[in-house]
């Protein structure tokens, strides 16, 4: 239960600070955006799936399937930096 409630209180929280005009994006906003940038082929987002199939699978004491979730879930979520790097050309 409380993965769950770190989970939902992520979304009120701040995600990223802009220097554009968007200012402040709050984890919502983060969590939307990274759902629209699948259209684009950015897979970052789908690290929120395969967390929850890990958080399932720990519930269920399918503690192999749950690490290699969270392992995955984790390469997942940090493709975003890397593609950050990638467009704009530094290492």
């Amino acid at each position: 239960r409380g993965v769950a409630i770190a989970y939902v209180c992520s979304f009120f929280l701040p995600a990223l600070r802009t220097t554009g005009n968007f200012g402040t994006l709050w984890g919502v906003q983060a969590f939307v955006g990274g759902m629209i940038a699948l259209l684009d082929f950015h897979p970052y987002w789908l690290a929120n799936p395969v967390f929850w199939c890990g958080a399932i699978a720990l519930r269920m004491s399918r503690w192999k399937v749950a690490v290699w979730c969270g392992v995955f879930a984790l390469f997942l979520g940090t493709t975003l930096p890397i593609l950050l790097s990638v467009d704009t050309g530094t290492t």
